[in-house]
């Protein structure tokens, strides 16, 4: 699993390839805590070119590339 926490302080631009092979270009907005969003694990949440602001949980993502910080 990606280590999602390591993209929190620097809020990068980033491509997102998903554990279903689907790929995600964007900013990322925010890494939010599992205990705080009262979800089952902790996610990112990434703004996304022409898709709007999208979630994902840290065991769906199978890589991030930053391409911008």
């Amino acid at each position: 699993m990606i280590n999602i926490w390591q993209l929190a302080n620097t809020l990068p631009s980033v491509v997102i390839r998903t554990s279903d092979g689907q790929e995600f270009a964007g900013r990322v907005l925010a890494v939010e805590d599992a205990e705080e969003t009262g979800c089952a694990e902790d996610s990112l949440v990434l703004e996304t070119k022409g898709k709007g602001i999208i979630g994902f949980e840290a065991s769906d993502i199978e890589s991030v590339e930053v391409t911008e910080n």
